[in-house]
């Protein structure tokens, strides 16, 4: 599980560098007349994680009250699942541009709602999982492990984010369509990764549930 969601982390930091990139380059970042910064967009994520934090608090007690709790292998998976649900929303926007060439803001709004909603799934639940799953003595040495496998995490993030490099011309331009065209493969290859790896672990899910005794 660690594995899962040190990719996890690995395509969730890509928030942070061709996610901004596009922003800057190819998208349309007005809304309500205020224009946003590419930097900015970054805190739409913010955003979410608040306004998702509350129904997440009633989700899971009130599906373990009914049995209906999906396990720690499982919720990694749908972690998975959703995080590369949201690079095919950006896929799909930086094939179909609006009438100035550019996507609209909205799509990474979208983006951000689906891709949190895979954080708010497996972050605080992976935390729990290495408090409740380790052996009391071994809990700080657990943590210091899920820690270093985010690390790890960034480290993905580092050698994925080579794919969307793009380079300006002599005048310091980009040429916007042949950006989206970028954006539209590297995302497509990572919304691929994302299912396949949450794919690959629903299937591991019955084993992994074994060994975890859940």
């Amino acid at each position: 599980m660690v594995g899962g969601g040190a990719l996890f982390w690995g395509l969730y930091e890509q928030t942070y560098g061709p996610w901004v990139l596009m922003a800057d380059i190819g998208m349309d970042r007005t809304t309500f007349g205020y224009e946003w910064t590419a930097g900015q967009t970054t805190a739409i994520g913010a955003l979410f994680v608040i306004l998702f934090s509350f129904p997440f608090a009633w989700l899971w007690p009130t599906l373990d009250k009914h049995g209906l709790n999906p396990s720690y292998p499982a919720k990694f998976a749908w972690a998975l699942v959703f995080c590369g649900v949201s690079f095919g929303i950006l896929a799909y926007a930086a094939a179909h541009p609006g009438e100035s060439g550019k996507t609209s803001l909205w799509w990474m709004i979208l983006a951000y709602a689906a891709l949190v909603v895979g954080e708010m799934v497996l972050s605080p639940v992976g935390l729990s999982a290495v408090t409740r799953l380790s052996i009391p003595r071994a809990v700080g040495l657990m943590m210091g492990a899920w820690f270093l496998f985010s690390a790890f995490g960034e480290i993905i993030a580092g050698r994925l984010g080579t794919w969307a490099t793009i380079e300006p011309d002599a005048a310091g331009q980009y040429d916007v369509p042949a950006a989206l065209n970028l954006y539209v493969e590297v995302f497509t290859k990572m919304m691929w990764i994302g299912i396949a790896a949450g794919a690959l672990l629903f299937l591991a899910t019955p084993l992994l549930k074994r060994l975890t005794r859940e």
